[in-house]
């Protein structure tokens, strides 16, 4: 009956030490999954960015004024404004 009730103990103890183990591991995966999930939509964010800085810019090359640009993007006129002035070809005051 000792030997049962010890065996007990021990088997609780690995079986909480196995769980604790599997629990890290299956949290440590989600994190790095949901941190490659941020990485990836922070990327097409950026790349969305960009795209749209690159609309902006050749309206204004192409002499479309700070407002229709505005109203093209949908970006408020003084961001069309700093993205320009940005690129240093600015032409705006």
């Amino acid at each position: 009956a000792e030997g049962l009730v010890e065996g007990e103990a021990i088997g609780l103890e690995k079986g909480e030490a196995i769980g604790l183990e599997k629990g890290l591991a299956e949290g440590l995966a989600e994190r790095n999954r949901l941190k490659a999930e941020k990485e990836a939509v922070q990327s097409e964010k950026e790349a969305a960015q960009a795209k749209l800085a690159d609309v902006v810019i050749n309206a204004h090359r192409a002499g479309i004024p700070a407002e229709a640009i505005s109203k093209i993007t949908g970006l408020p006129v003084e961001e069309i404004i700093k993205i320009i002035k940005a690129t240093g070809e600015s032409t705006l005051g």
